[in-house]
């Protein structure tokens, strides 16, 4: 046990240690009633945007005497005009949604990911006999991109209890014709999500726009809904 323990806080297993006793330390918070469990949420949105214009203006003029005297002139105007406008969170909000973010509170998560990724810097280091820590950081990566599809597993049907309960929560609200906000930016064809305060509570909604990119933070009216597919549409709301 001594030597476990040793092993586990040194340098080379250091950062999963670090991550596993923070969400330990934060459940026993939890626990004794001190914080909620959903006190540390993640919101992130990612919104870059490219925009290029260019614009090419090319005139050439050639001008040639057969007397063997050439006149050539050539005039060339080139302008440049750029702007970044790139699209979208698309992506990262994808792979937010998929591995589980928003759909389980974040600590229930986290512990999925801690305890795997522990566990596996712990073995590869120990049979890889592991002394150099920049070493030991290259092989977290792969270990940490594995721990989130292991919580990805593990979380899944835990996901499906939590959106029961919100359908049950929900269950005889009528959200058509309520306004609402966009908590990421939301697209047509991509899942988003908007907040709803409903009896002093706040709803996550998933929700798709029928009128282009609506961006984060925009008041939005919620028209329809996919009961099939689980999302609401929207669009923008302005008075």
């Amino acid at each position: 046990m001594k030597e476990l323990f040793e092993f586990a806080f040194s340098p080379v297993n250091l950062i999963p240690t670090i991550l596993l006793l923070f969400v330990s330390l934060y459940w026993i918070v939890v626990l004794f009633g001190m914080l909620d469990m959903g006190t540390i949420d993640l919101d992130v949105d990612t919104d870059v945007d490219v925009d290029v214009d260019l614009d090419v203006d090319l005139n050439a003029d050639i001008d040639a005497d057969v007397d063997a005297d050439v006149h050539a002139e050539a005039d060339t105007d080139i302008d440049h005009g750029g702007e970044v406008h790139a699209g979208g969170p698309g992506v990262v909000m994808q792979s937010l949604i998929f591995f589980n973010v928003g759909k389980v509170p974040l600590l229930i998560l986290l512990s999925f990911i801690a305890i795997p990724f522990w566990v596996m810097a712990l073995v590869m280091n120990y049979y890889l006999k592991t002394d150099s820590f920049g070493f030991s950081l290259l092989l977290a990566i792969p270990e940490f991109i594995l721990s989130l599809f292991f919580a990805k597993i593990f979380t899944e049907p835990i996901a499906k209890v939590f959106k029961n309960m919100d359908e049950e929560f929900g269950k005889g609200l009528d959200y058509m014709g309520k306004t609402a906000y966009a908590r990421f930016d939301i697209e047509e064809n991509k899942d988003g999500q908007i907040e709803i305060d409903i009896k002093s509570t706040t709803n996550v909604l998933t929700a798709r726009s029928i009128s282009g990119t609506i961006k984060k933070g925009e008041q939005v009216l919620i028209i329809d809904h996919n009961k099939k597919e689980g999302y609401y549409l929207v669009e923008p709301f302005n008075i």
